[in-house]
C-alpha cells in the first residue's frame, strides 16, 4: 500500500499560509518510517526489538559508562567505520545484550542511512560458511549474535574441528577487508582464549572494542 501522504514520493507539499495556499516541499516522515521497517525486515532484525531505541534499554543506569561508550561509537560511527573498528558486547548474566545490539544497529541505520548490513547468529554463520563466504560479500557491516556460546564444548568434536577454521576465515576476511564487525557473546575475549580459541581472541581484539554489560542477577530457585 502506498503512503497516503506522499504517494511514496518521500515528499509532500505542506501548506504554510491558508490564505494564499502557499506551500513548501516537506519530507514525509511516514514514508521514511515505512522504508525503515522494510529495511529492518530485509536485514532480518528481530521485529520485537526494532520498536525500541537505546534510550529504552532497561539496564542503561547500571551500565551507564558503557552506554556512554556505545553512544559515542554510534555518534562517531563513520570515523570508526573507516578504521574498521567494531564492538564486542558480552555478558554472562541476563542482560538483553542481543536486544541492545539491535538497538545499536537501528540507531546506525537511522543516523547514517546504511543498508548493506548482514545480521545473523553465529550458529547460522557456521552453517553458511561451509558454502564459502560469498553469501555476504556485498555487505560492509556484520552483526553476529550468540558468538562462541559453544566455547566450552571440546575442540576435539568432529563438527567443531571442521567449523572453526571456516568461521575464523570468515571473520578474518571481514576484518582484513576493513569492514565493520559487531558481536555479542556470553564470554569475554580472554575467556574464549582460555577455552582454546586463542586465534579468535588475537584476531578480534585488534579491531573490536570489548564492552562488558552488567545484567540482572540470576535468582536461585526457591526450595520447598
Amino acid at each position: 500500500m502506498s503512503c497516503n501522504i506522499c504517494n511514496d514520493t518521500g515528499f509532500y507539499l505542506k501548506t504554510t499560509n491558508k490564505e494564499d495556499m502557499s506551500a513548501i516541499c516537506t519530507k514525509c516522515d511516514s514514508h521514511h518510517q515505512k522504508n525503515l521497517i522494510y529495511l529492518y525486515r530485509q536485514i532480518n532484525l528481530p521485529e520485537t526489538y526494532t520498536k525500541y531505541s537505546l534510550e529504552d534499554y532497561p539496564l542503561k543506569e547500571q551500565n551507564k559508562e558503557n552506554m556512554e561508550k556505545i553512544t559515542k561509537y554510534v555518534n562517531n560511527f563513520n570515523s570508526y567505520r573507516k578504521d574498521g573498528m567494531g564492538l564486542y558486547i558480552y555478558s554472562n548474566t541476563p542482560s538483553y545484550k542481543d536486544s541492545l545490539v539491535v538497538m545499536i544497529v537501528k540507531e546506525i541505520i537511522n543516523k547514517y542511512k546504511v543498508s548493506n548490513i548482514y545480521y545473523n547468529t553465529m550458529a547460522n554463520v557456521i552453517s553458511e560458511v561451509f558454502n564459502g563466504w560469498n553469501f555476504a560479500k556485498d555487505k560492509d557491516i556484520f552483526v553476529i549474535t550468540n558468538c562462541f556460546d559453544m566455547a566450552k564444548i571440546p575442540l576435539t568434536t568432529n563438527s567443531r574441528q571442521l567449523a572453526i577454521p571456516a568461521v575464523y576465515q570468515f571473520f578474518n576476511n571481514i576484518l582484513d577487508s576493513n569492514k565493520t564487525l559487531i558481536m555479542t557473546s556470553t564470554y569475554s575475549l580472554d575467556e574464549i582464549g582460555n577455552y582454546g580459541y586463542i586465534d579468535f581472541k588475537d584476531l578480534l581484539q585488534l579491531k573490536l572494542f570489548p564492552l562488558k554489560i552488567e545484567g540482572t542477577k540470576q535468582q536461585k530457585p526457591r526450595e520447598l
